[in-house]
């Protein structure tokens, strides 16, 4: 059948090719006579003259007219000939390309077989073979890399943590890979529903969706420290019950969201790096220590919304919400290329803070802004103390105080608030212009 098919093929490509021959020898026809047609007439249709006035030199230029007609003609059928062997071999070599691919995903594929049922097998050693070979094959294949690692974490999900040896070994695999420059770090990671116990993400890059809804960590420390987060991040419904989760020196590049979290943990986010992205806590509970200091926001937002503090100091001494513009920067923004003058803010909208003060003491609000509003504050102080404005904005509205003392030591012109503060509230001083705090809940300021 192959032989038959073969001289099938044969034959067609002799017949296709015996068919552009005369197709080219066609064409040269027509434009020779063409061309001889147009010479005719610009010459006026000379006649010829009899073969008896013929000389022997003239009779041998006839000769060599012709037999360069005759070349002509045989060029062309040699042009045609190379260009059709031209398109055989280039399509013999597309043939072979999609050939050679097919061979390889064939092997990919057999490889990922291969590999995940080493995972499923029931001795340990065999399982830890799998992990090595998906790992392996994740580094070759870059279609299918993102599969690889569904996989691998799908056993952890399945496996949990009583697998101690081959849990750390995927989680060395990714250790190793996650670096700045590597193709690992374009995946997605859904760790969706897993139960994380001292689980050290610490230096890693991502650049993909990092997924942590209803994940639930615990030990003595979950770390994040000095992880670059170039994609998302997102914590759903995520129980942070570690005794420390510690992002200190974490970047932040786009959205991380925390929603409906519990941090039953000290919260560490000291000299973390929001970089054109933002952070947002929404509907959080905060049970233990929020430690913020040298937080740097440029450009970006820091966000809590509708959080519950009890028991949980928030400390962001010496954070910086946006940055000085150099010449060149501020020409860009005055001309409007940039892409907005505050260029990094903190805000707390909706929050309720029970036993939990709130202290922004020697904080750098340069093109920044501060938002303060709608709090409920029962026995927490609040501390705004800025020890550089430079072109703030300040909105402080709303807040009620509850045996608490409001400190806020802002001139005139660079905010805008309200502060409902009970007679009973402990107040330092009565500052009725500049301090924050008002007699029998009067307002403080009026907007601007």
């Amino acid at each position: 059948m192959r032989s038959r098919g073969r001289d099938r093929h044969a034959d067609a490509s002799a017949g296709s090719m015996t068919l552009s021959i005369l197709g080219w020898l066609v064409v040269a026809l027509l434009v020779g006579a063409g061309t001889s047609a147009l010479l005719l007439w610009v010459f006026g249709w000379p006649s010829l003259p009899s073969s008896a006035e013929f000389t022997a030199g003239e009779v041998v230029e006839l000769l060599k007219i012709v037999l360069a007609v005759i070349a002509g003609f045989g060029g062309v059928v040699l042009l045609s000939v190379n260009h059709r062997k031209q398109r055989v071999a280039e399509g013999d070599h597309r043939l072979a390309l999609r050939q050679e691919e097919r061979e390889k995903s064939k092997l990919l594929n057999e490889r990922f077989a291969a590999a995940a049922e080493q995972l499923a097998h029931e001795r340990a050693q065999v399982r830890l073979a799998g992990v090595y070979a998906l790992a392996g094959l994740a580094d070759d294949w870059d279609e299918g890399r993102q599969r690889c690692v569904e996989v691998l974490i799908a056993y952890l999900r399945l496996s949990g943590s009583g697998e101690t040896d081959v849990v750390d070994t995927i989680f060395r695999m990714f250790r190793e890979r996650l670096t700045s420059n590597s193709p690992w770090c374009d995946v997605d990671f859904d760790f969706t529903g897993m139960k994380l116990i001292d689980m050290d993400f610490g230096g890693f890059t991502f650049r993909g969706t990092v997924t942590l809804d209803d994940v639930t960590f615990s030990g003595e420390r979950t770390s994040f420290a000095d992880t670059r987060f170039r994609g998302q991040l997102r914590c759903h419904a995520t129980v942070f019950g570690a005794t420390m989760t510690d992002f200190r020196d974490a970047v932040f590049r786009r959205a991380a969201t925390f929603r409906n979290s519990v941090f039953s943990t000290v919260l560490e986010l000291g000299a973390v790096r929001v970089d054109g992205g933002r952070i947002e806590f929404e509907h959080c509970v905060f049970e233990r220590r929020v430690r913020a200091q040298e937080i740097i926001v440029d450009p970006g937002m820091l966000r809590f919304d509708g959080c519950v503090f009890e028991n949980a100091p928030v400390n962001f001494e010496y954070g910086q919400f946006g940055s000085v513009l150099d010449d060149r920067r501020l020409v860009d923004r005055l001309r409007g290329r940039a892409q907005d003058w505050t260029r990094g803010s903190i805000h707390f909208v909706g929050c309720v803070m029970e036993r939990s003060p709130v202290t922004l003491v020697n904080i750098y609000v340069v093109h920044g802004r501060v938002v303060l509003r709608d709090l409920v504050l029962e026995r927490s102080n609040l501390w705004v103390k800025p020890v550089e404005v430079r072109y703030p904005s300040f909105d402080l509205r709303r807040i009620e105080a509850r045996n608490a003392e409001v400190e806020v030591p802002l001139p005139n012109r660079i905010w805008r608030g309200r502060a409902v503060i009970p007679d009973d509230t402990p107040r330092p001083s009565e500052r009725d212009g500049h301090g924050g705090v008002g007699q029998d809940g009067a307002d403080v300021r009026e907007e601007l």
